[in-house]
């Protein structure tokens, strides 16, 4: 796969998880971020080159939000070294100047790991 990454990746200290907006449903939880994209660890394989809404539950209140809400393009999906996990690349798309700001947030708020790819 072309690494196309401008960013390096952050691992959130809080174990994140993504809810798909239309359903309800908790997809996975959060592998790593960046300001432009996710990258998803769920149960379930996701849909290649699907649009979602995801939902992310905050730890705390950030920007006056408890959850964060973006559109998101699943642009791959593989399988993890745990067969019973998937990891899917999501690019974050349509993002508001204040989604971009809470993202920006956590990464910089959170205690992070740099993720060795």
């Amino acid at each position: 796969m072309h690494e196309r990454r401008k960013k390096s990746r952050r691992r959130l200290a809080f174990p994140a998880v993504v809810i798909d907006s239309s359903s309800g449903e908790i997809m996975g939880h959060i592998g790593n971020i960046t300001p432009e994209g996710v990258m998803l660890r769920s149960e379930r394989p996701v849909e290649i080159d699907g649009i979602f809404s995801l939902q992310i539950p905050l730890p705390d209140e950030i920007e006056g939000c408890s959850k964060l809400e973006v559109q998101a393009h699943s642009l791959w999906t593989q399988a993890a070294s745990d067969p019973n996990v998937h990891v899917t690349g999501f690019e974050f798309i349509n993002i508001s100047a204040t989604e971009s700001r809470i993202i920006e947030l956590l990464i910089q708020d959170s205690i992070y790991q740099r993720w060795i790819s």
